[in-house]
């Protein structure tokens, strides 16, 4: 094989790879990739062998070749290479996950074995180990990247709020990635549909961001995409005046009144449809809610719905009294005699707030679970209903009607958070909520290691805001669900009369 090649020689190989596969010499392009190929098991030449696999097998769309790049990249075991690794099998699987797609739109929907789940765990992967060493990519380039690839997940999978604030978290590591831009503003686009009266103000926001994306010269196939959003979303402005882009100004009744708007508003814990813009008066309001049809099944759906909404604004309450200094509540805690403990950590009303508060947002999961198993008919018992319980019997149902309703984008969000409560990366949370509720978590204010049963109090507090955001998305889609599929009924009787 001659002499020993440095990684620089690897990466003009594939550069040069690159050049004749953008030049349309695809049989000159494999040939260098085989020839880097025959350096195995040098790390660097597998993984930029296995990189160009995939990206000529993506786009000449032979499965073979982002095969053959996935079991490249799993045989890679440098450490150095982790986040990269992880990034690129990301890719493959999501470009799988697209060929499947085009036969099926609703292939992933409902399906917890589908490749866009694989793309989004190896994706999550590669952001949790991106702060390591990198061989070929710079720490801020790749973070955004990672970033707007679980925007694009989470897009695809009908949880638009959580795409649109992975795309904002991008801008921080590349304000200039013109795929963000442009991603996001077709999310806004999809966005703008739930917005009823006020879906003016993200249009126009989706304008901009699809402006954006194109001065920053997007791939062309991107670009082309960007462009006819853009042309869709310009009809739809044409008489529209741009909006007032000034920023919000809080005001209280009372200092805890501010406290409460102020800490809401930041953390983006109200429920209604602004909460992306925050522009104006209602992005204050807890305003959402459902179009459910008068039939005799409203009044139960409603008192559900309403319970859901009044448990997170109480819930929410316990968190931000948590956070308000100025109120003394210790003299609840009068005469209180405790076991003095070696390891003892802090027992104040703060404390015992921020837990009530977690527990709290936490249970308002198995009330939407209690609506859906109403709404749809599932009749699982009372005692057995619970939200992991019943998006699993959603899951397996083979009942017509409910199958039908597996299209819909904001139950399959649902499904989706589901997933991720039970296996995906919100499970830490329920396993704190567990801890919380039948057994104990000690709070500390200096921490040197946490472990699992001990946390600083500022830890406690960002894995509460962090469930409230979780339970905010699901009381959303949820919103989203039953919306979709009141229109839905609303279109097929309205057929129905003009056939008739």
């Amino acid at each position: 094989m001659g002499k020993k090649l440095t990684k620089n020689d690897f990466q003009k190989l594939n550069h040069k790879a690159m050049h004749k596969f953008d030049s349309g010499d695809l049989d000159g392009a494999l040939e260098i990739v085989n020839e880097l190929k025959r350096y195995s098991p040098n790390a660097n030449a597998v993984f930029l062998c296995s990189g160009s696999l995939i990206d000529i097998g993506s786009s000449t769309r032979n499965i073979e070749l982002i095969n053959e790049g996935i079991g490249l990249l799993k045989q890679i075991s440098y450490k150095g290479l982790k986040s990269e690794r992880y990034y690129y099998l990301g890719n493959a699987y999501y470009t799988l996950f697209s060929f499947n797609c085009v036969k099926n739109p609703y292939y992933h929907y409902f399906n917890d074995k589908s490749e866009l789940l694989l793309a989004k765990k190896y994706f999550f992967k590669a952001l949790k180990y991106v702060e390591g060493d990198l061989k070929f990519f710079e720490k801020k380039v790749l973070k955004s990247k990672i970033l707007v690839n679980i925007g694009n997940m989470f897009d695809e999978l009908g949880r638009n709020m959580d795409a649109l604030e992975y795309y904002e978290k991008s801008f921080q590591y590349n304000p200039k990635n013109a795929l963000a831009w442009g991603n996001k503003g077709i999310a806004l686009e999809r966005y703008a549909n739930l917005m009823g009266h006020h879906k003016t103000t993200i249009y126009w926001d989706a304008y901009e961001a699809l402006q954006k994306s194109l001065s920053l010269h997007p791939y062309p196939k991107a670009k082309q995409s960007f462009e006819t959003k853009l042309k869709k979303i310009n009809e739809i402005l044409k008489p529209k005046k741009p909006v007032n882009r000034s920023k919000l100004l809080i005001q209280g009744k009372n200092e805890l009144d501010l406290h409460n708007k102020t800490f809401c508003y930041n953390h983006r814990l109200y429920l209604n449809l602004c909460n992306y813009c925050q522009r104006c008066k209602h992005s204050l309001e807890d305003a959402v809610l459902p179009n459910i049809k008068k039939d005799e099944s409203f009044n139960l759906l409603g008192t559900y719905f309403n319970q859901i909404k009044l448990d997170y604004i109480t819930a929410r309450s316990f968190l931000v009294l948590s956070d308000y200094n100025k109120l003394d509540l210790s003299v609840l805690y009068d005469n209180l005699e405790l076991f003095i403990l070696e390891d003892e950590g802090i027992d104040d009303v703060d404390i015992q707030l921020l837990k009530l508060s977690f527990k709290s947002f936490a249970d308002i999961l198995d009330k939407i679970g209690h609506f859906l198993n109403e709404y749809l008919g599932l009749e699982i018992k009372g005692k057995e209903v619970s939200f992991l319980k019943v998006l699993y019997e959603i899951q397996i149902s083979d009942n017509s009607v409910i199958n039908n309703k597996k299209k819909n984008p904001g139950l399959n969000a649902l499904f989706s958070v589901y997933l991720d409560l039970k296996e995906g990366q919100y499970n830490e949370l329920m396993e704190l909520r567990n801890k919380i509720t039948h057994r104990f978590i000690i709070i500390k204010n200096d921490v040197s290691k946490e472990d699992s049963n001990v946390m600083e109090k500022n830890t406690l507090q960002n894995k509460n805001i962090a469930l409230a955001n979780v339970v905010r998305n699901s009381i959303m889609y949820l919103f989203y669900f039953v919306n979709l599929e009141e229109n839905n009924q609303l279109a097929i009787q309205a057929s129905n009369k003009n056939d008739n």
